[in-house]
């Protein structure tokens, strides 16, 4: 496992990055990291290779489980 600290001082939604529009993006004035946010489905192929080819760092988080499992609800 690779552990690593990124002290972001922004955060900017579904952000327009040419080629792709990242969920989230946080920097830190030097760094960008690119936050994908699968709900519904996972970065596809095409998205991932323009992330990989354009050196993009991004992580996935997947919070599918927490609808399928009715973990969130609305109504809570």
């Amino acid at each position: 496992m690779i552990e690593m600290n990124f002290d972001y001082t922004d955060a900017k939604v579904e952000v327009d990055l040419g080629e792709i529009v990242s969920d989230l993006v946080l920097s830190d004035g030097k760094m960008q990291l690119c936050v994908e946010i699968a709900v519904t489905h996972y970065v596809d192929n095409e998205k991932y290779n323009k992330i990989r080819n354009n050196g993009i760092s991004t992580i996935e988080i997947d919070i599918c489980s927490f609808l399928e499992d009715d973990k969130f609800d609305e109504e809570k």
